[in-house]
Formats: structure tokens, C-alpha cells, sequence
């Protein structure tokens, strides 16, 4: 396959001589990080290795594009919104009929109740004969002024008219906010003649709007107001029927105060479930009764909890719900409620700033963020997405990534990841985007494996080369385009796992492989070195000890006369020991077959360079040069 580069030129090692087949050089002291050491050990090998993948070229392993990803991604969205609002609207649908229904009937005893609140006429004209009847019987004057009757309203006819007004009045405010939302949703829905991506950007604003404004509260808001409309109902009903008759009301009361007892204590018992659980893991069934009152609640519960603890002196050790309230303070909804319970039962199972405008803050950044967190559960939606990361500029693409993780915004953000991304092409900075968009998928998704860890592969071998030319000073073992080491590399096309274990070994050969990677880069060895048997378990068992014999060519060789250092001397029989351990492990592991001569070679380095530094006695210890020896006998045959 064409390249833009030969590998031959910057690894001249892949020409017609054989793979790795320099003319052995003596090397001594410490190599520097960029240095790259010549192989101390030939081991040509007939068995055919192809030339490392660069950026640039065509892809083997193309993520799958079916059909036009940003339509992809507006049609899912499109479907998400449509299905939230479809929920909202038959919500409010039933609530302004049962606030229609309501307040018919609150109507007709507000009709009565609120003679109450004036003096009946009737009874006024009945006190005057009254007392005009009284002046004739007494014989009073003609023209004695008559006693005007003094009206109060009692104290029980002012509560009821106060308890059932207010009660109509919020029913009427539900049905008037009801259909302000409705008027609200509608605008939000209506389409406009926009390619794809920029509707995309035009919900987001939209989305963005609907949040920042409370909607989805208002929303929320409405059922808690007719139910507290209904709590003041039964109050009302209850102080006027104690006014007329007890037993009536003794039996109306029972009845109301069940129903206000269900109601509140649905409402309570989701926040207080949190309190009452003897486990921080919280593996116990969560508490089913959700509704906008009871989120109300549990809001302002977890609230004061953590205002509880922000005033705490410093040191002082917080109760224990506090911990467990805690993780649900940044929850806005019962999802995230329910995210965070499952987070908990997780975790314990698995025991720039730019002028003029801040990219990040871009709506169609922030559109394919959201589209990630919330509509990635096929893996058609993450080759959309990926397609779409490729799409945008770098700087865009970057901060959709980083949005996405905050691990991977970290790493980003790094100062050398910093530095080396300011110098890279714009094709190349995307790629490492899409290849950490991968990344972040692959736990999900292992069938992202294979299309990131080609990504990793050319980046990587693209920086060798201009490693070797010098073109940038940014150790690659500082700016990996990648967080995670790849894991599942056994299970990748044989040509990709080839391609992988040669960018390992030059990693390994320039002193790039971070060290926290080399026990990951060990257990890998050792598995490709398990009995091979088909070519291309041979051929990568091949590259597996070529990586054995890249890190030989690392360890230092202090010499023996008076002038050496200790601490040089000590800290080089520490390193010898510790790669003498791991190659015995290594090598330990089934037959090599005609792979045999290659490990022969290799224990034989490993003798020299361990006399080097002192000898084998005294490099490792009584039980470790037994396990030495049986592992020489092993590869060597009479060898010991």
C-alpha cells in the first residue's frame, strides 16, 4: 500500500538484508531519553515483517460510514426531543383535564362558601321587622332611630374561603401555566431549512435555552401545584364540616388525613431512604415513588446537607450521611439520581483561554457532546459521531473530546500534550482526537479496538520518524495519543497486532516506553510467547522477543575498574536483575520452536551484560538463579 513516506528511509532495518539485522555494537552507560541504541543482539529472521503504517495514507481498518453522519446524528436527535416532548405534553394534557374537572367542582362550593364573607340581606330585612315589632309592642316614639345589626364573618368562614380561593387559584394558575409551556415547546420544535449540522447547532442553542430557563422545572412545577391545590381543598372541607356537624367530620377527616399521609409520605421517602440505609454502597431496592413534588423534597434535603457540610470547621469529620448524600448534589433530574445510585453499586462492585471566542462554548461542540453522553448506546451512533469529529476543525474536535471525559480533557491538557499538539498538522491533531474518541468508546464498544489501535499505530509511527529527523522535541512518552494502553490487542486482525508490536519495539528501542507501560508491554511478551504455533502467531512471538531484545539494549554496562560510581554500579545490578526476572517468566512459557536460536541469543546477551555488572551471583539471589537456570536449560538445552 502507498505511502507518503518509505519506511525504509527512516527504518532502514525493513530492507532486503533481513529485519534487525545490524552489525552488533558495544553501547555502555545510560542511553538518553531520545537516544536510539543499536540492537546488541542479531535476530535476523526469512520470516517477512511489513513496513510500520504512517498517518497520511489509506486506513486498513476504516471505521464504517453508512450514510451522511451529521443527518444521522440531527435524525437522533430530532427523535430524542420528540419522544421528551410527547411525555411532557401528555402530562400537561391530563393535568389541565383534571384542573379543568377541579375546578368545576371547587366552583360550586366556593359558590356557597362565600355568602359567607357578607351579611345576608335576608336577614338583615328580617332584624329590622324585628325590631320595628319590638318599638310597637313598647310603644317607643315614632321616629326612634332603629339599631343597625353589626356583621362580622366568622373565623371558621374566613379559613374555608381562604383555603378554597387559594385552592381555585392555583388551579387556575396550572391550566394558564400549562399552556404557556405548551406555546413554549412548540417554538422549540419548529423546523428550519438548515443542512443538518447547522440544525444541529440550532437545537443546541435551542436545548441550551430550555435548561438555562427552567422549562423542564416550570414543567415539573405544575403537578405539585394542583396537588397542593387539592391539600387545601380537603383543609377547607374539613374546618367547615368540624364547624357544622363532628361526626360528619370525624369521618371526612379520617379519610382526607389518610390520603395527606400517602401524599407526604411518597414525598419524603425518597430523600430519606438516603438516611436510613445502613450501606454507603447503597445496595438496597431504591425507593420507586418518584414524582416532581417528591424530587422537590429531595433537592432541598441533599441541599441543606451539603450546606451542612460547607460549614464545617476544617478537620472536623462529617457525619456519615453526608458522604452519601454527597455524590446526588449535582443531580438535576431523577435520571441522574438513578445514574449516581448506579455509579455507587459500580464503583463498590469493581473495588485555553482564546480570543475572540472560546471554541468550547461553540453550540455545535457542544451538540456533539450531548449527542455523545446521551444518544451513544448503539455503535452506529458512535461511527456518526467519530465521522463527525472528523469533520469539524481540529480545535473544535479537540474540545468535543474533552468534553466528554474529563480523564482525557486532563491529559489533554497537559503541558507537553499542549506543546506537541500546537505543532502538529491539522489532519494529525484530528486524528488523535478521533483516536481518543475510540478510546473512550472501546469498554463499551470492543469493536472500536481495531480502529483505534490502528490510529495509535500510525500517529506513533509518524512521530518516530520525526523523531529520528528531529523535528519536534516532545517526548512521545509524555504526549501518548491515547490514555488507557490498549488491552485487547490479541483479539485484533493479525497484520494489526504485527504492526502494533513494531511500533512497541521502537518505542522500547528510543527509550519512549513510559515505565509505568512496561509491566503492560511484559504481560503482552508473554502472551504472544505462549506456545506459537500458526505463522502469524510465530511471526508476532518473532517481534515479541525483538521487543525482549529492545530492552536489553536499554540496561546499562558499568564497567569494573576503580573509578566506577556505586550508585551507578548499584542502581545497574538493580535494573539487570530486574529484566533478568521478567525474561525469566517470559521465556518459561511453552515451545518456542524454531524461535529457539532467537531466545538462545538473547540469554546469552542477558549472561554478558549481568557479568558486566558483577556476575550472576551476585545480580540475583539463591531461588532466582534457579529459576535462571531451569529457564536457560529450557531454551538452551545442555545450557546452563
Amino acid at each position: 500500500m502507498s505511502q507518503q513516506h518509505s519506511a525504509i528511509d527512516f527504518f532502514p532495518q525493513y530492507d532486503d538484508k533481513g529485519f534487525f539485522s545490524e552489525t552488533p555494537t558495544e553501547t555502555s552507560g545510560y542511553p538518553s531519553p531520545k537516544a536510539t541504541r543499536k540492537p546488541t543482539i542479531d535476530l535476523s529472521t526469512k520470516t517477512h515483517i511489513p513496513e510500520p503504517w504512517l498517518s497520511g495514507g489509506s486506513s486498513r481498518y476504516a471505521v464504517p460510514k453508512k450514510g451522511e453522519p451529521w443527518e444521522k446524528c440531527f435524525k437522533k436527535v430530532k427523535e430524542y426531543d420528540e419522544d421528551m416532548f410527547e411525555g411532557w405534553r401528555e402530562e400537561v394534557d391530563n393535568l389541565l383535564i383534571f384542573a379543568g374537572l377541579f375546578s368545576s367542582v371547587l366552583t360550586a362550593f366556593v359558590i356557597e362558601s362565600y355568602h359567607g364573607l357578607q351579611e345576608d340581606p335576608n336577614e338583615k330585612n328580617t332584624f329590622l321587622l324585628e325590631q320595628l315589632l319590638i318599638q310597637a309592642h313598647n310603644g317607643n316614639a315614632q321616629g326612634t332611630p332603629l339599631p343597625t345589626s353589626s356583621f362580622s364573618p366568622t373565623s371558621t368562614n374566613i379559613r374555608v374561603n381562604v383555603f378554597w380561593f387559594t385552592s381555585l387559584s392555583l388551579s387556575l394558575a396550572t391550566v394558564l401555566l400549562g399552556i404557556l409551556c405548551m406555546q413554549w415547546l412548540r417554538e422549540y420544535q419548529r423546523n428550519t431549512p438548515l443542512d443538518p449540522k447547522d440544525a444541529i447547532s440550532l437545537r443546541q442553542l435551542r436545548y441550551e435555552g430550555l435548561i438555562a430557563w427552567k422549562v423542564p422545572d416550570i414543567l415539573m412545577l405544575l403537578p405539585v401545584l394542583l396537588h397542593f391545590a387539592l391539600l387545601l381543598f380537603f383543609l377547607g372541607l374539613i374546618d367547615l364540616l368540624w364547624s357544622l356537624n363532628h361526626t360528619v367530620a370525624f369521618f371526612v377527616s379520617i379519610v382526607s388525613g389518610l390520603v395527606l399521609a400517602f401524599l407526604l409520605a411518597t414525598s419524603f421517602l425518597p430523600a430519606l431512604q438516603i438516611f436510613f440505609i445502613n450501606d454507603n454502597a447503597l445496595r438496597r431496592p431504591q425507593c420507586a415513588y418518584k414524582s416532581p413534588q417528591s424530587w422537590a423534597f429531595h433537592r432541598m434535603v441533599t441541599w441543606i446537607v451539603w450546606s451542612f457540610g460547607r460549614t464545617a470547621r476544617i478537620g472536623q469529620k462529617l457525619p456519615f450521611w453526608h458522604v452519601r448524600y454527597k455524590r446526588f448534589i449535582s443531580n438535576k433530574n431523577w435520571v441522574d439520581h438513578d445514574l449516581a445510585w448506579y455509579e455507587a453499586r459500580r464503583k463498590d462492585a469493581a473495588d485555553s483561554r482564546k480570543d475572540p471566542t472560546d471554541d468550547s462554548r461553540q453550540d455545535i461542540v457542544q451538540g456533539l457532546a450531548w449527542i455523545d453522553k446521551n444518544l451513544g448506546q448503539t455503535v452506529d451512533m458512535i461511527y456518526a459521531v467519530y465521522h463527525c469529529i472528523r469533520d469539524l476543525p481540529s480545535a473544535f474536535s479537540q474540545h468535543v473530546v474533552s468534553q466528554i471525559s474529563e480523564k482525557t480533557q486532563a491529559h489533554l491538557n497537559s503541558k507537553n500534550m499542549t506543546t506537541y499538539l500546537g505543532s502538529t498538522s491539522e489532519e494529525e491533531h484530528r486524528e488523535i482526537m478521533a483516536a481518543l474518541f475510540l478510546e473512550l468508546n472501546n469498554r463499551t464498544y470492543p469493536q472500536l479496538d481495531q480502529y483505534q489501535v490502528e490510529s495509535v499505530v500510525s500517529i506513533l509511527n509518524s512521530r518516530l520518524h520525526a523523531e529520528a529527523k528531529e523535528d519536534h522535541n516532545v517526548p512521545i512518552m509524555e504526549s501518548f495519543p491515547f490514555v488507557n494502553w490498549p488491552v485487547h490487542i490479541r483479539t485484533l486482525p493479525a497484520e494489526l497486532i504485527s504492526q502494533f508490536l513494531l511500533c512497541v519495539k521502537h518505542l522500547v528501542q528510543q527509550g519512549q516506553l513510559p515505565q509505568e507501560r512496561e509491566d503492560d508491554t511484559w504481560i503482552m511478551i508473554q502472551g504472544f510467547l505462549s506456545s506459537p504455533s500458526t505463522g502469524a502467531q510465530r511471526q508476532h512471538a518473532h517481534l515479541a522477543l525483538e521487543i525482549i531484545a529492545a530492552f536489553e539494549s536499554n540496561l546499562p554496562t558499568v564497567g569494573k575498574s576503580e573509578d566506577d560510581e556505586r550508585k551507578d554500579l548499584s542502581d545497574a545490578r538493580r535494573k539487570v536483575r530486574d529484566y533478568v526476572g521478567r525474561i525469566t517468566r517470559v521465556l518459561s512459557q511453552g515451545e518456542l520452536g524454531d524461535l529457539e536460536p532467537s531466545a538462545r541469543r538473547i540469554v546469552s546477551a542477558i549472561r554478558s551484560r549481568m557479568e558486566s555488572v558483577g556476575g550472576t551471583s551476585v545480580i540475583l539471589l539463591p531461588e532466582e538463579q534457579k529459576r535462571w537456570n531451569r529457564m536457560v536449560k529450557g531454551v538452551s538445552g545442555d545450557e546452563k
